[in-house]
């Protein structure tokens, strides 16, 4: 998954962080990210709509007008790279849940990262 199987998106741009030779970096992007992070939970998944970090963006804003707490990412590695996992109210559900946890777990191991417990909506898969 990568930046090219997304629709660009002209009117926005987004600082997107990606995977380098000098490391992670950040770089802007009128093509919208895979994925959207959480920074104070460390939490990535959907860009789009995620119900447990639209209810933080919501009483961040409402407290200081901002939303300082969104990060995006390029791909699960990169994700992963910078210390987040997936999210388990977007990212793992559905029939792709399975899938997805897979890609975090070869992320961790390519990076040799401890990955978190598996969720329940994997456990209950098998």
């Amino acid at each position: 998954m990568n930046l090219e199987k997304r629709e660009s998106d002209n009117s926005r741009h987004y600082l997107v962080t990606v995977i380098s030779e000098e490391g992670t970096v950040v770089v802007e992007s009128s093509i919208k990210p895979l994925l959207g992070g959480y920074i104070s939970m460390r939490k990535y998944g959907n860009p789009d709509y995620c119900p447990s970090a639209t209810r933080h963006h919501r009483k961040a804003k409402a407290e200081t007008g901002q939303m300082k707490n969104l990060i995006y990412f390029d791909s699960v590695e990169t994700a992963v790279l910078c210390g987040y996992s997936p999210c388990g109210n977007c990212w793992i559900r559905g029939d792709m849940a399975v899938t997805r946890w897979k890609e975090y777990i070869d992320a961790c191991n390519k990076f040799g990262i401890v990955s978190i417990p598996e969720p329940k909506v994997i456990s209950n898969t098998k």
